[in-house]
């Protein structure tokens, strides 16, 4: 007899096997409709409203959910710069020499006894 503890194990194991040669159906591409009436497929749509409704960008730097489709503005919208892997280099022009800090005498951190004396 098997342990009731190697069950589940056993089941996973099983279900593993049948799962791996279960074949997926093509997707499809979802419709969406803008409360305009048109339709934009899911795969373009860059903003939802909290309703779930999809939100064109605007010409205004924003997104809205009356805007009208505009195919440039979508692909300027879904475009992701290339990561680089280093920091940008910001070009700075150093107009003035470093400042340099002149040397503290050593008896210059001992406090003078006219200002260390109590005042009355």
């Amino acid at each position: 007899m098997t342990p009731l503890i190697l069950l589940p194990k056993l089941f996973l194991a099983g279900g593993a096997s049948f799962l791996g040669g279960l074949d997926l159906p093509a997707n499809t591409d979802v419709m969406n409709h803008t409360l305009a009436g048109e339709k934009i497929p899911a795969s373009q749509v860059v903003c939802r409203s909290r309703w779930g409704t999809p939100m064109p960008p605007d010409n205004k730097a924003g997104y809205s959910l009356i805007a009208p489709i505009n195919a440039g503005l979508i692909a300027q919208s879904l475009w992701i710069p290339p990561v680089s892997g280093t920091r940008p280099i910001v070009a700075t022009a150093i107009t003035q020499s470093p400042k340099v800090l002149p040397q503290v005498p050593a008896d210059a951190t001992a406090i003078p006894s006219s200002v260390a004396a109590p005042i009355k």
